[in-house]
């Protein structure tokens, strides 16, 4: 995830291009998540960053990006262990936004809330997932360039579990961002699919993301066209302001 310039990531550009014109451009490169197990919160950090054109939650370097990452990664765990749990749900993600931003935004569900007093939402097959993303006139569609821009404020991706994404498998799931979702694709089958845009950062042993014996920690990110994937949840979740 990188902007037009020799500094690193979201980056310095964000004093002449995102404050003037709340534009942000993403280009090929992304910066990695800090730690293997923070794929949400660099999701969720990402999301808010972009969800506010306030400046209070910025993300305009990599030192700024980890630190706000690392604030909801260290609110979702104090939640996990509240509650005795060692993986993250949704429930622990919603906490960690509205305590952060003082109740201010919240995570989302399509339909419905991911509040544990309503129905968890979620697609019955990949069909209408598809359909639901390719009805938001919010995501980028069709514009298969190398560059990308999106609007502070007033931009809203998607949260959305795979099992694999781009030929790296996760054996117990990984967490990205679509921005973008082909549309002159038909979808009337689970055998057709999609092109989706995809921000993806991760940081993974090697056994786990390629399925090898070697060790080893294999740091990656990118915002790219991805045509082969598999959707662990037929859910999507996103950051909005809280209705109060």
């Amino acid at each position: 995830m990188k902007l037009k310039t020799t500094l690193p990531f979201i980056i310095s550009m964000y004093s002449y291009c995102v404050l003037s014109q709340g534009m942000l451009e993403l280009t090929y490169n992304t910066p990695k998540q800090f730690n293997s197990r923070s794929c949400q919160s660099f999701g969720l950090a990402v999301l808010l960053g972009l969800s506010d054109n306030s400046g209070r939650w910025p993300i305009s370097s990599n030192d700024e990006l980890e630190y706000l990452e690392r604030e909801i990664r260290n609110r979702v765990v104090k939640v996990m262990q509240s509650n005795s749990r060692r993986e993250s749900i949704r429930t622990d993600w919603l906490s960690a936004v509205e305590e952060l931003t003082f109740g201010e935004y919240t995570l989302q569900g399509w339909p419905n809330s991911v509040d544990e007093r309503s129905p968890i939402p979620d697609f019955s097959d990949e069909v209408g997932l598809f359909h639901f993303l390719k009805s938001d006139n919010n995501l980028i569609k069709d514009q298969f360039s190398s560059t990308f821009m999106l609007s502070i404020g007033n931009f809203r991706g998607y949260l959305v579990s795979f099992k694999s994404i781009d030929f790296d498998f996760y054996s117990v799931g990984h967490v990205a961002i679509i921005i973008g979702i082909e549309s002159s694709e038909e979808v009337n089958s689970n055998n057709s699919r999609p092109k989706l845009l995809i921000l993806n950062s991760f940081d993974k042993l090697d056994y786990c993301s390629k399925g090898i014996g070697r060790q080893g920690v294999k740091s990656s990110g990118y915002v790219k066209w991805i045509s082969d994937y598999e959707i662990k949840y037929h859910r999507v979740d996103y950051i909005t302001r809280r209705i109060k």
